[in-house]
């Protein structure tokens, strides 16, 4: 997250300083290239950011997945339905439902949580 606040005060304060309208993307592409060269952002920050930048172009409908087939642990399912499901989905998280998609509680994290015995 601190890379966050580095590159939004390093905006900040370039706008504040040429006193101009809000960046495009282009010059916010810049910024991250210039941040990244000089070490103010680490090689893992600049690509976070430039996917970020990527995926702004985006619709919302093109990266939605449809309730119905978001993987989920849900309450009212069985002990070895849950497990079916944590175990597909051990690198990832879950939302944890009392019911279905619609009735989150919370998320469950995967990685590392479960050691499936051999059978």
């Amino acid at each position: 997250m601190q890379w966050a606040c580095i590159l939004i005060n390093v905006v900040s304060a370039w706008c504040m300083a040429a006193e101009r309208a809000p960046l495009s993307e282009d010059e916010l592409k810049l910024i991250r290239a210039d941040s990244h060269k000089v070490k103010v952002v680490s090689d893992g920050e600049a690509y976070i950011i430039a996917r970020v930048l990527e995926f702004a172009d985006k619709q919302a409908e093109s990266v939605m997945i449809a309730a119905g087939q978001v993987s989920r642990i849900s309450l009212a399912r069985t002990l070895k339905q849950k497990l079916t499901t944590a175990t597909e989905h051990l690198d990832v998280r879950l939302p944890l439902c009392c019911d279905e998609i619609d009735s989150v509680i919370g998320t469950v994290s995967m990685k590392g949580r479960l050691a499936v015995a051999p059978t």
